[in-house]
């Protein structure tokens, strides 16, 4: 934790943020059974809501808003304003700015979310208090994770979702399979790490000591998000084998 303290200061939005590829937003023509089922499909609780193009943020949409809209008569009938009307005002921030100053920023705006720019003044992703948090003390579990025991989803007998900073002892208990631990690293990232020789993107693969590993949730920056499958044995690749499921 004192690492990621210290390191605040190097490390920029840029690569914690949420790449707009990634991002998840709404037009602000949507109808509001659509911005209440991606609501409750992603469980997030602020949507970004475009205008002309999803360059052109026009607002934030805070579920809490929208609850308090049916709370208030709209689900019994009353006339519902447009999705515009709910939206709070944006907050942009440059990539380029630190992690350390954006962690003031967010304290002192009173607010969880931001749109990150580009030196254009495009929009380049979205960043939250989370991510910022999480160069601090690691992935964090919210409340829609219950299902994380000890950093581990199991999701089928021989396969769960593990957060990247699970010990490699931990997930071969859990999962009764043989990761070696080494010098170099003895987590679930380091491992997946250690293999790509780099920071593989969301979706890459790999298969190695009898597990396929596939990244579910990275940055630029760092691991957060790994599916390992035990697989029969020598069903698996020669250790190292590397590749992306691209359908072909």
């Amino acid at each position: 934790m004192i690492r990621g303290v210290i390191r605040l200061d190097e490390v920029r939005v840029a690569d914690v943020m949420t790449p707009r590829t990634s991002m998840l937003a709404i037009p602000a023509s949507a109808a509001w059974e659509e911005a209440v089922r991606l609501a409750a499909d992603s469980a997030h609780t602020r949507l970004p809501v475009w205008g002309r193009s999803p360059d052109d943020i026009v607002g934030i949409l805070h579920i809490r808003d929208v609850l308090q809209l049916f709370a208030e008569g709209f689900a019994a009938g009353a006339t519902a304003p447009s999705l515009e009307q709910l939206l709070r005002p944006p907050w942009f921030v440059p990539e380029s700015m630190t992690v350390r100053k954006l962690l003031r920023e967010f304290q002192r705006g009173n607010t969880h979310l931001a749109i990150v720019t580009d030196e254009f003044g495009g929009v380049a992703g979205l960043v939250t208090i989370e991510d910022a948090l999480e160069e601090i003390v690691g992935e964090i579990a919210d409340e829609h994770d219950e299902a994380f025991t000890d950093g581990i989803r199991q999701i089928s007998p021989d396969a769960c979702e593990v957060l990247a900073n699970v010990r490699l002892e931990t997930l071969n208990r859990h999962l009764g399979c043989a990761l070696p631990e080494e010098e170099n690293f003895d987590t679930v990232g380091g491992f997946v790490f250690h293999h790509f020789g780099r920071i593989p993107q969301i979706g890459e693969r790999m298969e190695a000591h009898g597990v396929r590993a596939e990244v579910l949730a990275a940055t630029r920056r760092r691991i957060d998000l790994v599916r390992i499958e035990r697989l029969e044995p020598g069903a698996d690749e020669p250790p190292g084998w590397a590749g992306r499921d691209d359908g072909r």
